[in-house]
């Protein structure tokens, strides 16, 4: 197998991506036509779909790096992608812009509390992002805080000093809360609402910290101001998602045996969607990159 022109070698095959070994430490994704849902692959749709995703991590991570935020990033092209190997910290960071999904359930069940000023409706606006920690590597993802999250990164760290993983896991906050400040004024500027998206970060020999794995519409939830706005005055029942969300409203009414065929019913209007936001998201991030005085009010 070649990985943008160099030799590489299957590792494992994902829901959404293949990975590969290449030399001098390095990995090779790539971004396939398979569609995932509710933990398990649920149908194809076509090629442009992984060209649409790759492209959309790239760029998203071209951006970080132009703000001093280091990612595994090298190389892109296509539906493929080289990184750095690096070794995966054991959470997923949730940065959230929007109350909704599990976090609305939660609030409504008494278990979330919400900062002061907020109305607590399903879809209202956070003042700040909000951040949550996740596992990553246990049998059922599970929300984590306090003492217990330097136990886990202590257990699956184990080459790394404890003042190190203390320092990475300060760091980690700290990124994630500024990436979510940034992801709110890009997509706005895309004509988007950032909803939340799930970050990923790894380390390297040294302690050095990135993000990792990808961050495209299967890793956050965006929508258009104006159906967020339709949605809140209960014009409609929900905004118009430009995610994986728009999939997974569309299979919760399915049985497991029919999911397939509504990939295949939505499959154009999925791509469609992933197309809209990922040349949106394009536009701006080269114009940002491109203007020292963009990038500069974006480091604020």
């Amino acid at each position: 197998m070649k990985i943008l022109g160099q030799s590489a070698s299957l590792v494992s095959k994902g829901k959404n991506k293949d990975i590969y070994s290449l030399d001098n430490g390095r990995l090779g994704f790539v971004f396939t036509s398979r569609v995932s849902a509710f933990d398990g692959v649920v149908g194809t749709t076509t090629p442009k779909r992984g060209e649409l995703l790759c492209e959309c991590s790239a760029m998203i991570f071209s951006l970080f790096e132009k703000l001093d935020i280091p990612t595994h990033l090298l190389q892109w092209g296509s539906n493929q992608m080289i990184v750095k190997k690096l070794v995966r910290l054991p959470f997923e960071f949730i940065v959230r812009n929007v109350l909704m999904g599990s976090a609305f359930k939660r609030y409504s069940r008494g278990e979330l509390e919400l900062p002061e000023g907020m109305t607590g409706i399903e879809y209202d606006e956070f003042p700040k992002p909000f951040f949550e920690i996740t596992t990553k590597l246990e049998k059922q993802d599970r929300l984590v805080s306090g003492e217990e999250i330097p136990i886990i990164a202590r257990k699956h760290l184990p080459g790394y000093q404890r003042e190190v993983i203390e320092t990475v896991m300060n760091k980690t906050k700290e990124t994630t809360e500024r990436i979510g400040f940034l992801l709110n004024r890009v997509f706005a500027a895309a004509g988007f609402v950032f909803i939340d998206g799930k970050l990923e970060y790894g380390l390297d020999e040294d302690g050095k910290l990135y993000v990792i794995d990808s961050f495209g519409p299967d890793e956050f939830r965006a929508c258009t101001p104006s159906s967020l706005a339709r949605t809140l005055l209960n014009i409609q029942d929900s905004p118009d998602f430009y995610d994986k969300e728009f999939l997974r409203r569309q299979l919760r009414e399915a049985p497991k045996d029919g999911r397939e065929e509504v990939v295949e019913q939505i499959a154009v209007e999925l791509e469609l969607r992933y197309e809209r936001i990922t040349l949106a998201l394009r536009e701006v991030i080269k114009m940002i990159i491109q203007t020292p005085k963009a990038l500069e009010k974006l480091q604020r």
